[in-house]
């Protein structure tokens, strides 16, 4: 495969930076300045409450552990992964993940 154009500024969008305080022992702990205790936190608090609905679905999940499968095939390779080749190895497969190709 050759090597995909990066996209253009436009087509990247806006950066927004923002900054929140964070407890200096979450930081220290690790886990992602703390938003991995807070994601958890909330998640727990959805599950325990009649109806509530978690910050993140299943889905949400699945699709984010699919991009790492992606980044981790893009190290290793030295080149870009479509999100479509992606979709179609790993969307219909039941879960099922393999080497890269």
């Amino acid at each position: 495969r050759e090597r995909a154009r990066p996209p253009a500024d436009l087509e990247c969008g806006t950066i927004v930076e923002a900054h929140e305080k964070i407890d200096a022992r979450l930081m220290q702990a690790g886990d992602h300045a703390g938003s991995t205790y807070y994601e958890l936190h909330r998640f727990v608090a959805a599950a325990l409450s009649a109806g509530a609905k978690p910050d993140v679905t299943l889905e949400d999940g699945a699709l984010a552990v699919m991009m790492g499968v992606g980044a981790h095939e893009s190290m290793a390779t030295g080149l870009p992964v479509l999100w479509s080749d992606l979709v179609e190895r790993y969307a219909h497969s039941g879960g099922a993940v393999d080497e890269p190709a």
